[in-house]
């Protein structure tokens, strides 16, 4: 997670005037105006301040920062002073003001996000050829069937080789000459095993 500079660079200005403002002995028209438009912003700088992909680690991040800790602990350090006074109309106005930036600020990164992403699948789309090679299905087939008829003719060859080899007698006790395959294939048990 990168941090952009110039960003830094205008949320530093806006926290000090956000501080002067807020902690100053002065009283200002429409207050709760300003304590939406102030809070607005440093959200709206604070969620930008760190080059991510992840939204809902920035979103978490500037909420707990800008919305809890700036808009409402704010308020409540301004009701220690002896020249400022505490109101929950303020933290109303510093609740909305973060948490609008924040909305705001989500929809447009996934907007960015998903740009990205097209723009990147769109390379990938134009990097595969559109002629595409030709394939004969006929060779293919050919060579499977020949193939088969290979297995066929080594299976049968097996089978006569069997049957010669045992007389009338010994094949009478099998149904069928799939039997008689595998029972040959099949190994004869051990019955003297000795372990050393």
């Amino acid at each position: 997670m990168r941090i952009r500079p110039s960003v830094l660079a205008g949320f530093g200005f806006s926290i000090v005037l956000a501080a002067y403002l807020g902690f100053a002995n002065i009283t200002l028209p429409s207050d709760k105006l300003i304590h939406f438009s102030v809070f607005f912003v440093l959200s709206w700088l604070f969620y930008w301040l760190f080059d991510t992909q992840s939204t809902r680690m920035i979103r978490n991040l500037t909420f707990i920062t800008c919305t809890l800790g700036g808009g409402i602990g704010s308020e409540f350090i301004q009701g220690l002073l002896p020249y400022r006074t505490f109101d929950i109309y303020d933290i109303v106005a510093n609740v909305l003001g973060s948490t609008s930036a924040i909305g705001l600020a989500i929809l447009y990164h996934k907007k960015l996000i998903q740009r990205r992403r097209n723009e990147r699948y769109e390379e990938l789309r134009n990097s595969i050829p559109q002629e595409t090679e030709d394939i004969d299905l006929e060779m293919h087939i050919q060579t499977v069937s020949n193939h088969e008829s290979e297995i066929e003719s080594d299976s049968s060859r097996r089978n006569s080789i069997i049957t010669k080899k045992y007389s009338a007698n010994d094949l009478s006790i099998y149904s069928s000459k799939e039997d008689l395959s595998l029972k040959n294939l099949a190994p004869e048990p051990i019955d003297d095993l000795e372990v050393e």
